[in-house]
């Protein structure tokens, strides 16, 4: 009787946990939430693929780019430990040169924050704002 009892409080537990994890990894998830538009300076824009480092510094640019990935919801979407390069690291700064938040853009519509790949269903607009950094907005 005790060994059922036993079991019993196992499986419990087991099934409380697999529960827990699957609503933690089904949760949407949300990037730069204490970040303002108004507080990000400039956005480093490091390029994974050609090691080039430029920056944005256009305050409507800026604000749009913020602004559109704090609206976008964005699923867990695999296992990002152990997993090397990406095509940008956007880093944001305060004028003060402190950092406000760091993103990395693995494709159009997937961010990584170890341990875990996200997606959303929509482009997140990192072309737009790499494109103004290659064209001089420093």
């Amino acid at each position: 009787m005790k060994t059922k009892k036993i079991a019993a409080i196992l499986a419990v537990v087991v099934v409380a946990l697999a529960v827990i994890f699957t609503v933690f990894y089904l949760s949407p998830s949300r990037f730069l939430k204490g970040v303002e538009p108004s507080e990000v300076a400039y956005i480093s824009v490091f390029d994974g693929g050609t090691g080039e480092e430029s920056e944005v510094t256009d305050p409507e640019a800026i604000s749009a780019f913020v602004e559109g990935i704090k609206a976008q919801k964005f699923q867990k979407s695999g296992i990002s430990a152990g997993k090397m390069g990406y095509m940008f690291r956007l880093t944001f700064f305060s004028a003060d040169g402190k950092e406000l938040d760091r993103l990395i853009v693995n494709s159009d519509n997937t961010l990584r924050r170890d341990p875990f790949f996200y997606t959303c269903d929509s482009e997140v607009g990192v072309e737009k704002l790499v494109n103004l950094a290659d064209n001089g907005e420093k």
